[in-house]
């Protein structure tokens, strides 16, 4: 069944109460538990419903993607991945970083490609 989305001019916006009776800090809480590591976390608690259908409807479709892999067995490989945007931010200032810094970030690049290519890789991701 395809579903078409609204017109984009219908919105409307979620009050705190409705919010409150919902409890959806604790629903974001749930969600942040299952973040693999620092960045998802913070992404996952900052979570705010969106009130543009089309933008819900491309994030429904994106999370029903995400839940197609893992019915499928495929893992998304976030293990070994680590917070380097203190690094990329010195590095983006001019700061010189030290060897050791350098070292970290060469040995968190390979989770990163290899969640890309998992993604991208897996059959209907065009």
């Amino acid at each position: 069944m395809l579903v078409r989305p609204w017109p984009a001019f219908y919105s409307w916006q979620v009050d705190d109460h409705t919010l409150r009776v919902l409890e959806f800090q604790k629903v974001l809480a749930l969600l942040a538990d299952e973040a693999a590591f620092s960045i998802g976390r913070e992404l996952s608690l900052a979570v705010v419903p969106e009130t543009e259908y089309a933008h819900a409807f491309e994030l429904q479709a994106r999370t029903s993607e995400m839940r197609l892999l893992d019915q499928m067995g495929i893992d998304v490989p976030f293990a070994g991945a680590h917070d380097i945007r203190q690094h990329i931010h010195a590095a983006g200032i001019g700061q010189v970083l030290e060897p050791s810094d350098l070292v970290e970030v060469a040995l968190r690049g390979p989770p990163t490609a290899s969640s890309k290519r998992c993604v991208t890789g897996c059959p209907g991701s065009d």
